[in-house]
């Protein structure tokens, strides 16, 4: 209902490995690599009865897809090619890492400095590799997932010239996503590059994650 409501195009999941989320997204293409799922809305079905039916409606296709190892290798975000009528636009799913998630984390979490040292050395790394995939772009992109990461870390500096946090541009509000009930966080995020103009942009309860959702509308700059 909730993506209806928006009326998403495109969609970027994560750890969305369940079986019973797929039947709520009839209509989409879906690939997937480890619980990151990419959903692409089909274009519906022409009547040709229907007075309102487009003869030449703009094809909607996933080009490719695959794992992109970000700096640690541990948890790979998952990339696609898609094409919406004559553009083709580049889609990066991630889901970053904190300091516990490698060999060795039992010992790090009784040591809080270690665990916060580690965690943002690798936050470093990832966002810098990601900013990197950004740059070697030469078309439209949209980066989007769970960064576990609040908006104004130093972090973010490689990436802030090449793309547009999605929610500073266009949002209302604080936009916290996380947690769900009872949300105090801002570490979701919907990024794209100078190729789009954000409209509009909020945060959304589709009832199936302890996180909200981040949604925006976007338009192709001329």
């Amino acid at each position: 209902m909730s993506l209806d409501e928006i009326g998403a195009d495109i969609v970027l999941t994560q750890e969305a490995i369940d079986k019973h989320f797929l039947p709520y997204f009839e209509g989409f293409e879906c690939v997937r690599t480890r619980g990151q799922r990419i959903f692409i809305r089909r274009q519906p079905p022409l009547d040709p009865d229907a007075q309102d039916s487009v003869p030449n409606a703009p094809s909607r296709q996933v080009l490719s897809d695959g794992l992109v190892l970000l700096a640690d290798g541990w948890r790979p975000a998952h990339q696609a090619r898609v094409q919406f009528g004559d553009r083709h636009i580049s889609l990066l799913d991630v889901h970053l890492v904190v300091g516990d998630k490698y060999p060795g984390r039992d010992r790090l979490t009784r040591h809080p400095r270690s665990y916060l040292r580690r965690t943002a050395q690798l936050r470093r790394d990832q966002i810098a590799f990601i900013a990197r995939w950004a740059k070697q772009e030469p078309g439209p992109f949209i980066i989007a997932g769970d960064f576990n990461t609040p908006p104004h870390a130093s972090v973010w500096q490689p990436l802030l010239p090449l793309a547009t946090d999605v929610f500073a541009a266009r949002g209302r509000g604080f936009g916290y996503t996380y947690r769900r009930h009872l949300p105090l966080w801002r570490i979701d995020y919907l990024w794209v590059s100078p190729h789009f103009r954000v409209l509009r942009c909020g945060t959304f309860d589709g009832g199936m994650s302890d996180h909200l959702g981040v949604w925006a509308e976007l338009e192709f700059v001329q």
